[in-house]
């Protein structure tokens, strides 16, 4: 795994969406509980990589395979599913939004991957 951190202290999260981390870039959006102009999380399913925003760090991870990228995918949304101790409401708000005009190619790659059941 390779993981690089840099500081972008004016962005949003909306640069990514729109931009570098777009579903037209091959990009996912990870849906969780904390979304907001200051916190977003996309994946790449087809090239391994994982990226997050909030407020201000950016962070990229890459991964040489993909059972190693599964393992990280799973971990991250396991972790977001069990939400914040004692407070139902943030559980299960995880998922990997396989996107509209990429959903047939990103489905088939997640449950290459084995995470179809981390999808929506």
């Amino acid at each position: 795994m390779r993981h690089t951190h840099e500081f972008q202290p004016m962005a949003e999260r909306y640069k990514f969406d729109f931009g570098e981390c777009s579903y037209d870039n091959g990009w996912c959006q990870i849906d969780t509980y904390q979304d907001a102009p200051y916190f977003g999380m996309w994946v790449n399913l087809h090239e391994r990589k994982q990226a997050g925003y909030c407020e201000g760090d950016v962070d990229f991870y890459e991964f040489d395979t993909d059972a190693e990228f599964a393992a990280h995918m799973r971990r991250l949304l396991i972790a977001f599913k069990a939400g914040l101790a004692g407070r139902e409401y943030f559980r299960n708000h995880a998922w990997i939004d396989l996107g509209l005009s990429t959903r047939f190619k990103n489905s088939e790659r997640a449950a290459e991957l084995g995470l179809a059941a981390y999808t929506h």
